[in-house]
């Protein structure tokens, strides 16, 4: 994920929880996004950029 080019994030959960489209753009946008979209996968990209960074 961390390498694509655009990102569409369905969730937040699994299920009747799920299957909406809770974010999209770029992993950096997506990453900047996920206090405001509840994006787990926004949360992970973003700790993995940090890390990168560090």
């Amino acid at each position: 994920i961390k390498n694509a080019d655009y990102i569409i994030d369905m969730g937040p959960e699994g299920g009747v929880k799920g299957g909406k489209i809770i974010s999209t753009g770029s992993v950096e946008k997506v990453a900047k996004d996920h206090k405001k979209t509840k994006s787990y996968t926004g949360y992970y990209l973003d700790l993995e950029l940090k890390n990168a960074k560090s």
